[in-house]
């Protein structure tokens, strides 16, 4: 079974995803990377933690290493509120 929005994209029911706030750098990649081969498949972020390039770095090393599939990944991110809008989100 599978949830998620009227997109194709479905995320699997009873999936637990892995929070980022709050940590930053080589710390926020090693612990991605590590949720990766524990099984985490869902990865929050958010522009205002920034730390998506680490968690987009990780996500890569994952990959490569076989932790995933590229169709297994789900990252889920917000946008802050003085970004949005649509010419801002973007």
């Amino acid at each position: 079974e599978t949830a998620g929005s009227p997109t194709k994209l479905k995320i699997p029911k009873n999936t637990i995803g892995l929070g980022t706030c709050c940590v930053t750098g080589k710390e926020c990649y090693d612990r991605v990377l590590e949720g990766l081969a524990l099984g985490y498949r869902v990865i929050d972020t958010a522009t205002h933690y920034e730390n998506e390039a680490e968690v987009g770095e990780a996500l890569d090393e994952g990959l490569r290493r076989g932790y995933l599939k590229a169709e297994e990944a789900f990252v889920i991110s917000k946008v802050w509120f003085d970004d949005m809008g649509y010419e801002k989100a973007l």
